[in-house]
């Protein structure tokens, strides 16, 4: 039965260990990512403080960039998913106005220009701003869009990798990183109609075990 502090007659044993600076990271858990496919989603109520900024490489020049982040505390909520499988679940993710390459003739384009213009009908100035998409955005709360999850996954030079141990576990190797590669959906075989979540890195010199990134893509209202 649970006790009060004073009815534990602690003694004053001193316990060394970690400061906060040295805490390890934290490999919980996550739950899969729904599978790939049209999805509707709804804009959280409060788009007050979900943004940041970063360094992005805009056609091999540095350029300051904002992003959108739909985290555990303001998610996107699923509202139409296939056969309802997901429906009013929550669904994190990150909308950023960095551009890039999306056609053969090089037009440059963001995940948020896509958002604002197909998503909900906003006319994109010829030139804008940062500060332009975060006043966009704000105005959508609780406003519903629609999508395409789909998986990329990355073998992440930067970070440690992770190994099939052989008995179905996943294990951390530090100091071993990944080598670079990346998939997209389309390199990967379905399992009856299933995309897998886990996939082994095909690099024979790697082998690293891959987490899917569910993005989205293809917006539209």
């Amino acid at each position: 039965m649970p006790k009060a502090p004073h009815e534990l007659n602690l003694g004053s044993e001193a316990i060394e260990g970690v400061t906060a600076d040295d805490l390890p990271e934290q490999f919980g858990s996550r739950p899969d990512p729904p599978q790939p496919g049209p999805y509707r989603f709804r804009m959280p109520e409060d788009l007050s403080a979900i943004y940041d900024v970063f360094e992005a490489t805009i056609k091999d020049v540095k350029a300051t960039r904002v992003v959108a982040m739909f985290d555990e505390q303001h998610p996107l909520t699923i509202v139409q998913s296939p056969k309802g499988a997901h429906n009013d679940e929550p669904f994190e993710t990150r909308i950023s106005n960095a551009e890039r390459k999306r056609d053969k003739a090089g037009t440059m384009a963001s995940d948020a220009d896509y958002l604002l213009a197909k998503g909900f009908g906003v006319a994109l100035p010829k030139v804008r701003n940062n500060q332009w998409y975060l006043d966009e955005i704000a105005k959508l709360s609780e406003k519903e869009f629609a999508a395409d999850i789909e998986y990329q996954w990355s073998c992440n030079p930067n970070r440690d990798v992770r190994v099939d141990d052989g008995e179905g576990n996943v294990q951390l190797v530090e100091g071993r990183k990944g080598c670079g590669q990346r998939y997209y959906q389309g390199d990967v075989p379905t399992e009856e109609g299933i995309t897998p979540v886990r996939i082994t890195c095909s690099n024979p010199e790697c082998g690293a075990n891959l987490r899917a990134f569910a993005q989205l893509t293809r917006f539209r209202a």
